[in-house]
Formats: structure tokens, sequence, C-alpha cells
């Protein structure tokens, strides 16, 4: 996939479960989200284990940056899980770099193209 912006590190594994939330804004919604098992502590440098949600499914993706121009990448990216909108979801809102075009993930409050 090509994606707005390059992901740090260049390759890894996300393990973030997804859950489906619904979005406030003027045209109701529902996106898939991030549901983290872990937060950070009150303490400096603390991680906090959260409750899980029973509606959140485990997602795992491998991800490879394989070329990067500017504020673009290609990626080669695997899931090893299968939940809906997985690459979608794990590239926008854990790494911060969404899929070019995909007007759904890159803005969280609307469904407007980049």
């Amino acid at each position: 996939v090509i994606t707005v912006g390059v992901p740090v590190p260049p390759e890894g594994v996300i393990d973030i479960p997804i859950i489906e939330r619904e979005v406030s804004s003027p045209r109701k919604h529902f996106k898939m989200a991030l549901a983290p098992l872990f937060r950070v502590g009150d303490v400096e440098g603390t991680m906090l284990r959260v409750r899980q949600s029973r509606a959140a499914h485990s997602a795992v993706t491998q991800y490879r940056v394989m070329e990067s121009c500017g504020s673009a990448a290609l990626l080669e990216v695997q899931p090893l899980t299968g939940v809906k909108h997985q690459l979608r979801v794990h590239l926008a809102l854990a790494l911060s770099c969404p899929i070019l075009g995909d007007h759904k993930y890159s803005k969280w409050n609307s469904l407007q193209p980049q």
C-alpha cells in the first residue's frame, strides 16, 4: 500500500485490538477504532493494563517500508488476523500514516477525501 506519511519505525508488528465505535459528527456513522490493552500511567514511564472490551477483536498486522519519498511511503503489509478494516485502522490510527486516498480513516470525524 501507499501511505500518507512514513511510518516510524520502518518495520514492525502492530498488535492492538480493534473495536467498532460511533463517530460523533453531523453525519452519524461508525468506524473501527483501536482498543489498546495498555495506557500510559500517571508516573512517567509506567504502563497500566486496561480492561478489554468484549466487543474488541484481536488484530495483528506486520508491516515494512519498502520505499519512501518525501511524505509518502510504499509499505508491504501482512495481516496476521482478519478484522474488518484492520489494515486501514492500524496504518491510520496506530502509525498515523493513512492509506493514500482512504477517505474513511484519514480524518476521524469526517468522511471527506484527503
